[in-house]
């Protein structure tokens, strides 16, 4: 057998563990973020969280609030929530036109060190 072969399988290797991770993992991370006008700031972000996050109640994936980041010009928030790829399409619920969806990844890439029951509350 040729290197190029052997490298040829472990790619297909590494790609299948990447796969099986992405399908059976049950920890996610949605990051959504908006812009804020300057007057009222913080009311406007303590809206818009709340309005995002009841949009969010209505879905069957049980969204938990794990960060929340205000720079007096955007707000953008992160939650995480369990979903199994290998159960089915993840169908979101509709949220509020103003929030961008601007992260979508595993819990395990974005707190790479963390027990999901430590931000998840279990």
């Amino acid at each position: 057998m040729d290197f190029l072969c052997i490298q040829n399988l472990q790619e297909k290797n590494q790609s299948n563990v990447a796969y099986q991770k992405i399908m059976y993992s049950m920890w996610w991370i949605v990051s959504f973020v908006t812009e804020v006008s300057e007057s009222n700031y913080e009311e406007e972000c303590d809206r818009f969280t709340s309005e995002l996050t009841s949009a969010l109640q209505e879905s069957p994936y049980d969204f938990r609030k794990c960060e929340e980041d205000r720079d007096g010009e955007r707000l953008s928030l992160r939650y995480v929530f369990k979903w199994c790829p290998i159960d089915g399409p993840l169908y979101g619920p509709p949220y509020p036109d103003h929030w961008e969806l601007a992260e979508l990844e595993l819990l395990s890439e974005i707190y790479p060190d963390s027990d999901p029951s430590d931000i998840y509350d279990i």
